[in-house]
């Protein structure tokens, strides 16, 4: 069995999670990245491939991935990159490391010193720095000291 490692920091600029992509079949999704720890369908047209903290999404009328999302971030905060998500596909989020939990400000000040555009996006509960390829950063509730919100999920959803 050949182990790849995804480089986050592709998927943060391109989208693609390593060799999957947006469109791509369920079935060559688990090619790539092997069985998933769990599946779940939500009975409402869609389900999803758990892996280890990642979540695929697809279609159940055409088995098509349509989202990529991680909103279980505690391996960013791990010091030990590259990240498992399974026997074969681990995830280097070495680009991420900053040694403490990432906040609005410093994801902000990071993304502007590493020349990667972004906007952000006020919505009604919370912030999201959204990047040129549609992924998107979302925080905890904004109150009082926006720029100290955490993390709270890494998304790319394109339908």
């Amino acid at each position: 069995m050949e182990k790849i490692t995804i480089d986050l920091k592709d998927f943060l600029l391109t989208g693609n999670f390593g060799p999957v992509v947006i469109g791509m079949t369920k079935d060559d999704v688990i090619h790539w990245l092997g069985d998933p720890g769990q599946v779940h369908d939500f009975k409402s047209g869609s389900a999803v491939l758990f892996y280890n903290g990642f979540e695929l999404f697809y279609s159940t009328d055409d088995d098509q991935l349509y989202a990529i999302q991680n909103d279980n971030l505690y391996y960013l905060f791990e010091e030990n990159a590259p990240y498992p998500i399974n026997e074969k596909v681990s995830v280097d989020t070495s680009f991420l490391h900053f040694g403490k939990p990432l906040t609005l400000g410093n994801l902000k000040d990071y993304l502007a010193q590493q020349q990667i555009d972004f906007e952000i996006v006020h919505k009604d509960e919370y912030d999201e720095i959204v990047l040129e390829s549609g992924v998107k950063f979302d925080f905890e509730n904004r109150g009082s000291k926006p720029d100290a919100c955490l993390l709270n999920g890494i998304r790319y959803f394109k339908y």
